[in-house]
């Protein structure tokens, strides 16, 4: 079911972080819609900002933790350069990052 933006009622939930809600309508065959569009988007904001339950939230949706934004950052890519120790960084290491995810600004670095 989608409302007439295209946001399906996951999608809501995730956003205003009702994670009882997500849990049910997961266990229901409920899937994000069109916002997986900006899923990576918001992966990267989580790790920039160290935001573990968001990056968390994103993750237990299905989100890939391996998406990244318009110059192939990840989430941890963003973690790491911010020097979050711990926190989002160990969170999307224990997702089981790509270790082959290589950054458009210097395509030889690798995390």
């Amino acid at each position: 079911m989608k409302d007439r933006f295209g946001g399906t009622p996951l999608a809501d939930a995730v956003r205003h972080k009702h994670d009882a809600v997500t849990t049910f309508l997961r266990s229901q065959g409920g899937n994000l819609g069109r916002d997986m569009d900006n899923a990576a988007e918001q992966l990267c904001r989580a790790g920039a900002t160290n935001d573990v339950a968001a990056l968390r939230r994103l993750v237990e949706n299905l989100v890939d933790p391996n998406m990244a934004d318009y110059d192939r950052r990840t989430a941890l890519h963003l973690a790491a350069s911010n020097n979050w120790q711990g926190g989002c960084s160990e969170h999307a290491l224990d997702h089981a990052p790509s270790p082959h995810v290589y950054m458009r600004i210097h395509p030889e670095v690798l995390i």
